[in-house]
């Protein structure tokens, strides 16, 4: 029946399963501390190529300082393009 207001259904159904891993999401750990500049092992690198051999994940890793300061300078780029807009659009609701 169409009584002229907007309304959203929603079919719930079976639960599906749930990947193994995501419990270990709220087990990661992460310092939040500078960076100390020691080189990550080359076993930890492969470990974590390894660990990404799944489908529709890939891992890569920036090596060597050049590299590293180039990422940097984009990611910097993209977090002040991103407070710009922002504000922007807090200044034009």
């Amino acid at each position: 029946m169409d009584d002229g207001e907007s309304r959203i259904e929603v079919a719930l159904g079976t639960r599906g399963t749930q990947d193994p891993l995501f419990a270990e999401i709220l087990e990661r750990q992460c310092k939040r501390s500078d960076y100390d500049g020691r080189a990550v092992p080359a076993a930890d690198r492969a470990a974590l190529k390894t660990a990404a051999r799944i489908e529709g994940v890939e891992v890569i890793l920036i090596e060597g300082r050049t590299l590293i300061e180039q990422v940097q300078e984009r990611v910097d780029g993209c977090l002040i393009a991103r407070e710009f807009w922002k504000k922007r659009k807090k200044a034009y609701p």
